[in-house]
């Protein structure tokens, strides 16, 4: 059986124009919180890893999001596009889940990165305004195609390698 996870297009912060790109969008459960917590993801094929945005790790980690060490060499690494050059960055092991069209669920553990706030303060600005990013860590598990007409956001689960 072939599992089809669907997701959609929407615009993304400043860009209100008519005539702007739409992005590609997957909602996904990240961990195995009880209820279960879900993130909206922004497909980004150029993406090395899965990064959870400032807002979503907030609300995923509350006051916990505030005690991780950025600067500790041996966790953390250096990124450059996650809201602006320069990003550090700490990856952290978790479950992503998937729900499929037959009402079924895919798990994929794997470690996701988590943006260091910049500024540290939840706002307005900043890499705040970041989407997280499913990156092509997590996009090697599926097929991934794209429609326009009408708009459509599908991830078909790849056949295992042997």
């Amino acid at each position: 059986m072939t599992r089809l996870i669907r997701g959609g297009f929407r615009r993304h912060g400043q860009y209100q124009h008519p005539a702007a790109p739409l992005a590609a969008y997957i909602n996904v459960v990240v961990g195995e919180s009880d209820p279960p917590r879900s993130v909206d993801f922004m497909i980004d094929t150029g993406a090395d890893f899965t990064t959870l945005a400032p807002r979503d790790t907030l609300r995923l980690l509350g006051r916990a999001y505030g005690n991780i060490d950025f600067g500790d060499p041996a966790s953390s690494v250096e990124s450059i596009g996650v809201g602006h050059a320069g990003a550090r960055l700490i990856r952290i092991s978790t479950q992503l889940q998937f729900a499929d069209d037959e009402g079924g669920h895919l798990a994929i553990e794997i470690p996701v990165a988590v943006a260091e706030p910049v500024p540290p303060q939840p706002g307005e600005h900043g890499n705040w305004l970041m989407p997280s990013l499913l990156g092509r860590d997590v996009l090697q598990f599926f097929n991934l195609y794209l429609g326009y007409h009408p708009p459509s956001v599908v991830l078909e689960e790849a056949p295992a390698s042997s």
